[in-house]
């Protein structure tokens, strides 16, 4: 993907952080310890040598259900994704989580998504059932967290889009690599509208992260 341009928010961001990694994940249901994650995407962002941002890796994967797990009717017809799709394309649990646990450890990363800490509790699920483990102290940031601050409800997605104006540039289409992108298109509107990105950055599980690194319960 081409550098682009970094809003003076997301510039905030990236002089505490190394890296942003924009996460989405799709899933069969609302409870990590019931449900499963049937695709995952994450979108490694830095500055570019030449200014501005690029996404300079992606890993977006369908993960195969256990044997005795179906694919619920209402999830299908959300996502498009059916039991055939992540039998003939998706990948073992083990072998995604071994994928995801490599990004979840990226050096100096903010975590962001659109009701991050919701996809944060599939993939900590999902790591812990295959061996891995999130790594400790990990900080995230909720962009539907400042969307309803600033603009308030109904506060999904496509409200978002529709709200800064990136209908036809991106799209809410209920897959993770897509909804990752519109993610990180929010963000970017969001910090040429306000630099004030750092206060909505939390550790997960619970307290603050300040922007100099300190850590501060909340």
């Amino acid at each position: 993907m081409l550098a682009q341009e970094v809003s003076r928010g997301v510039q905030s961001l990236l002089k505490h952080y190394s890296n942003l990694v924009i996460i989405d994940v799709e899933t069969t249901g609302l409870d990590p310890e019931t449900c499963n994650a049937i695709e995952i995407a994450a979108l490694l962002v830095r500055t570019h040598r030449e200014g501005g941002i690029r996404v300079i890796k992606c890993l977006d994967t369908l993960v195969k259900l256990p044997v005795e797990k179906k694919m619920p009717k209402e999830i299908v017809k959300l996502t498009g994704i059916t039991a055939k799709v992540l039998k003939d394309r998706g990948v073992a649990q083990q072998e995604a989580a071994t994928a995801l646990a490599h990004v979840m450890h990226t050096e100096s990363a903010l975590f962001v998504g659109y009701n991050v800490h919701f996809d944060l509790l599939f993939i900590k699920e999902l790591l812990k059932k295959e061996g891995h483990a999130l790594p400790k102290g990990l900080v995230m940031l909720d962009v539907l967290e400042v969307f309803r601050d600033r603009r308030g409800y109904p506060c999904k997605l496509g409200d978002a889009i529709s709200a800064y104006d990136l209908v036809g540039k991106v799209q809410n289409a209920h897959r993770a690599a897509g909804d990752a992108v519109a993610c990180l298109e929010v963000l970017r509107a969001m910090g040429r509208e306000r630099d004030d990105l750092d206060i909505y950055v939390k550790t997960f599980g619970g307290g603050f992260e300040r922007s100099d690194g300190q850590h501060q319960s909340g």
